[in-house]
Formats: C-alpha cells, structure tokens, sequence
C-alpha cells in the first residue's frame, strides 16, 4: 500500500510538471493514495510557482517548501522499483 502511494505522488509531480490531470483515475484507489497524488501535483505546481518569478528576477521563493518537495521527490526516486519510472521519463524526452 505504502508504494503505490509513493507511486502515485510520483505521477502527481510528474502530471503537474508535463500539465497533465489523472485525478480521475485515482478516485477508484484507497483515500491514501489519491491523497499522496493530489500531494505530489499540489508540491510539483507550488515548485513550478516558485521557479517562474525566479526567472524574471524577483526574489521571491519559498525555500522550506522546495527543500520539502525535493526530498520527496528523491525519496520516491529511491524505491527499489522506480527503475521503470526512469525508463518511462526517458522516453518521455526523446
């Protein structure tokens, strides 16, 4: 159960940053892991906020937030089957 919760944070961060909504999807799924999806795409579009005035010049950024993001994105990059991920990323590019 704790893994297809990571799994689905992963995709949450992955469908904000590619503009994508799979909520849909995650609805028939236990309370947990659809609250673990909306976290990821919630954390990946509050990044995205915070990196667009960083490139204009402002200063604004909410670092403890980016900080908290990043690590969960790591620690999710970190479970033993998250190779396939990697792979299905890089397909993604090109």
């Amino acid at each position: 159960m704790e893994r297809a919760a990571w799994r689905a944070e992963e995709d949450g961060l992955r469908d904000a940053v590619l503009h994508r909504d799979h909520v849909d999807k995650y609805r028939s799924h236990p309370p947990n892991v659809l609250e673990r999806y909306l976290l990821g795409f919630q954390d990946a579009k509050a990044l995205l906020r915070t990196a667009r005035p960083a490139r204009f010049g402002h200063a604004v950024r909410n670092r403890t937030h980016c900080q908290t993001s990043l690590g969960r994105i790591a620690m999710a990059h970190a479970l033993p089957d998250s190779a396939d991920h990697h792979a299905y990323d890089s397909s993604l590019s090109g």
